[in-house]
């Protein structure tokens, strides 16, 4: 985080507050998406998207749970003007 700050500095900003994601908020935002779209797929299995739908569903969900929650999150940062 000391990177984020620094770069805000530099472009005349002074970092006063932050929210980051955690592991457990980063499944939280993640998985409502994979139920969203599991609904999606068993309300229309007809749909000519299905089989790409339900292959993005499966490596999304997959790559998250093997390397994502581990590298990837969110975060909100407020800056003010120096």
């Amino acid at each position: 985080m000391i990177g984020t700050a620094d770069r805000a500095e530099e472009a005349g900003f002074e970092l006063i507050e932050m929210v980051l994601a955690d592991p457990d908020s980063w499944d939280r935002y993640m998985a409502p998406q994979w139920w969203a779209l599991s609904d999606w797929l068993c309300a229309y299995p007809g749909h000519p998207d299905v089989p790409a739908l339900r292959d993005f569903l499966t490596r999304s969900r997959r790559s998250h749970l093997e390397y994502g929650r581990d590298y990837l999150g969110w975060g909100v940062f407020v800056l003010r003007p120096l």
